[in-house]
């Protein structure tokens, strides 16, 4: 497949950058980031696919390599090859690649590219503009740099596990993989501030992503506090400096409701909503840390109100007058929703085996650089014949790596 640029695709933020990946699924979402503004993303895989390739959920509920709606996913907007980076040969071929990229993202373990001969610094004498990033559970040169790692142990020894969930009960992970997620931002992030140092001095960086650290870094209610006694308890939705503030149920899902001492009046605007309850109405109420002290009274009155309104209902009135609400939506639900569909965020992209399917866009748009039109995730190789002929490899002699298993 060949990218056909439009007139609007070249003015893409980074229309022109080349981007090796290779890992796991740590790093996938930062490739897209970079494709997505317009970069060209080499996902390189060893010869029988990324093990991405089989992770849930599968379209149709049927496992295979081309069936991860992870995969489909998190890899749209890259070109795929393969290489076996454990054999001399695929690493010699790995090396002649240095020299056409601009950036390398890697997720393997701490110095494992270094024991293959391939650590930053012996690529940067390949390329001396190369920027590497390596993302990994507890970073190169950290305490815990050789210690086996993952979404779930970043997510725990990052601090945010220790005030997720209620406090009757086992702390509790968060949705999808956040790890690797704030990761991949935080590695994206970095790539475009090494990538505008190296527009001037010509020089790459070696950038190095702790999942652990990313994941300290958003939340500040344990990472700031010297001593164990004052960290905050778990207290599942329930924000601690909002009364109302966490998620009701109501007649048709849930909705989730903020009023905060910050917003003025909102409280007295709430409140006026609710029917001015007698149980509400006396002066103490007007002060915001009593009503955090007693805000059980508060949710025994809202959920009693709550549960002959459907969601919408619910949001629409809420925001009418000013008080933050947000229905919680099933994934129909949010497809669904007239603010997504209003923004587009849903889009179609066609697929050699599925045909047209529709996924997430982009997160964020800018008026002056488009993101790229959604192409497919890639199939094992797909781009082999393209990006190795670059290298002045012939057929026969991309014929002969295939047959020795090499790509």
């Amino acid at each position: 497949m060949i990218r056909q640029f439009t007139e609007d695709s070249r003015n893409q933020a980074l229309l022109g950058l080349r981007v090796l990946e290779i890992g796991g699924c740590e790093g996938e979402y930062c490739g897209k980031l970079l494709a997505d503004l317009g970069a060209e993303v080499l996902k390189l895989e060893p010869p029988d696919g990324s093990w991405c390739r089989r992770e849930p959920p599968f379209k149709n509920d049927s496992a295979g390599p081309d069936q991860s709606l992870h995969f489909l996913y998190f890899n749209t907007n890259k070109k795929g090859i393969t290489l076996d980076l454990r054999n001399s040969d695929g690493r010699e071929i790995f090396r002649k690649l240095i020299p056409s990229v601009d950036v390398v993202t890697e997720t393997f373990a701490a110095h494992y590219m270094e024991e293959l001969g391939l650590g930053y610094d012996e690529l940067s004498k390949l390329n001396p503009g190369l920027i590497v990033a390596s993302v990994t559970s507890f970073g190169q040169r950290g305490p815990y740099r050789n210690y086996k790692g993952g979404d779930l142990v970043a997510f725990a020894m990052g601090g945010l596990m220790y005030v997720s969930g209620p406090l009757a009960g086992p702390p509790v992970n968060a949705p999808e993989r956040q790890a690797f997620l704030a990761g991949s931002t935080y590695a994206a992030f970095a790539i475009l501030v090494a990538n505008w140092s190296r527009l001037e001095t010509g020089l790459g960086q070696h950038i190095e992503v702790s999942l652990m650290d990313c994941l300290a870094a958003t939340e500040n209610l344990v990472a700031g506090k010297k001593d164990p006694a004052d960290y905050p308890r778990r207290s599942g939705s329930q924000h601690r400096f909002a009364a109302p503030g966490k998620i009701y149920p109501c007649k048709d899902g849930f909705v989730h409701i903020f009023v905060s001492n910050s917003q003025v009046g909102c409280w007295q605007r709430f409140r006026e909503w609710l029917g001015n309850p007698a149980e509400l109405t006396g002066p103490e109420w007007e002060d915001s840390l009593y009503r955090r002290r007693h805000v059980e009274k508060i949710d025994q009155v809202i959920t009693r109100q709550l549960k002959n309104l459907s969601k919408l209902d619910i949001y629409e009135q809420l925001q009418e007058r000013h008080v933050p609400c947000a229905p919680v939506n099933s994934p129909a639900d949010f497809i669904e929703d007239r603010q997504t569909q209003a923004r587009e965020f849903v889009v179609n992209t066609s697929h050699p085996l599925w045909g047209e399917l529709r996924i997430p866009g982009a997160p964020y748009k800018m008026s002056g650089s488009p993101w790229m039109h959604q192409m497919s995730a890639p199939a094992i190789g797909e781009h082999n014949n393209e990006i190795y002929s670059r290298l002045g490899l012939n057929s026969e002699e991309i014929m002969a790596l295939y047959a020795a298993r090499i790509i």
